[in-house]
């Protein structure tokens, strides 16, 4: 069997046009022309052949350190079933050229990245963020008010009386709630976002004054921030955003580098600003409330009103994206009217 390539001497990047040649034993030889004399090179078993990858060129590496190339790939096939011995040659060119296989593939690829988006990177962003030292998140929670502070929010004209009994309701809830994290209400106004109300990472909870005149009654608004401390409590904005680096996160997860941590958490406040909770993470923050309101108070219907407000309200509005976690399905009002 006779190939024809190129040749690079060990150690040398100079090439010269060789034929490789196999007999029946198995037996390697070179030479630059047919008239010159065989140059033997061991046993074709011991040299290591590149799998087949299309029609590119293929590599042979030879003991010694040499390097033979060759584009005549059918020849280097027959010559791998001829004189191997086992069936460890081109498994790569033959899923490539079998369409049975390279759909077989790509359904695979599309299975194991929607496995991977869908599964490993919601959990792997929820365990970088639950396990985020305090420090971070009020870091973080600073830099994100300072952010919307300057583009949506403004000062609340809410009167100091109102502002004063919403805070006292509100101080009354934290203590309830029993969470480490400092957990602050602060009001804000804001024509553009509306009626709202979020949770930074921090524990900061803003409630627009818009909300706060839509609403019928202290009980809807202590549904709305027994929602947003739940928020808080599941950590959701740094997982939201963790989940967008997806990459990053399984890299911290895998590596354990504290340094990428805090690299990451530098990008957070402008990160945030495009982000928005998952239906999952809607799901736990509804469920830590409906559990505080069955314990604490008020009585669940209350959040179920102020929904059905809230969506009055924005149908059909443009708002941020970080601010657009309200209203949502039917479906999430549903445990708060069971009897």
């Amino acid at each position: 069997m006779r190939i024809r390539g190129q040749y690079y001497p060990s150690g040398s990047s100079r090439s010269q046009d060789t034929y490789l040649e196999v007999d029946e034993s198995g037996q390697v030889y070179l030479r630059c022309s047919i008239s010159d004399k065989y140059s033997p090179q061991g046993h074709f078993e011991d040299l290591d052949v590149s799998s087949r990858v299309g029609n590119s060129a293929r590599s042979i590496r030879f003991l010694d350190g040499a390097l033979f190339e060759s584009t005549e790939n059918d020849q280097i096939d027959k010559t791998q079933k001829q004189h191997l011995k086992s069936s460890r040659f081109n498994l790569i060119h033959n899923i490539e050229s079998r369409y049975r296989y390279v759909l077989a593939s790509a359904v695979a690829m599309v299975g194991i990245l929607w496995f991977l988006l869908t599964v490993v990177v919601p959990f792997s962003a929820k365990q970088v963020a639950m396990s985020l030292p305090e420090s971070v998140a009020l870091n973080v929670g600073q830099g994100t008010l300072e952010i919307l502070d300057q583009v949506f929010l403004e000062p609340s004209k809410l009167d100091s009386e109102t502002q004063g009994r919403l805070t006292s309701v509100f101080q009354t809830m934290v203590v309830q709630s029993s969470q480490s994290l400092p957990l602050q209400l602060v009001f804000r106004s804001s024509p553009d976002v509306g009626a709202n109300a979020f949770a930074l990472p921090d524990g900061t909870i803003i409630l627009t004054d818009e909300l706060v005149r839509l609403s019928e009654n202290d009980d809807q608004l202590k549904a709305v921030l027994a929602h947003e401390i739940g928020h808080v409590v599941g950590r959701h904005s740094l997982r939201s955003v963790l989940q967008q680096t997806g990459l990053s996160v399984l890299l911290i997860v895998v590596t354990g580098d504290v340094v990428s941590v805090a690299n990451l958490a530098a990008a957070l406040p402008a990160l945030l600003m495009e982000s928005s909770y998952s239906r999952t993470m809607e799901t736990e923050a509804d469920q830590y409330a409906l559990a505080f309101m069955q314990e604490h108070g008020p009585e669940p219907y209350h959040f179920a009103d102020i929904m059905g407000l809230l969506k009055s309200e924005h149908e059909g509005a443009d708002i941020p994206v970080f601010f657009s976690t309200h209203p949502d399905s039917d479906e999430r009002i549903k445990p708060f009217l069971a009897e």
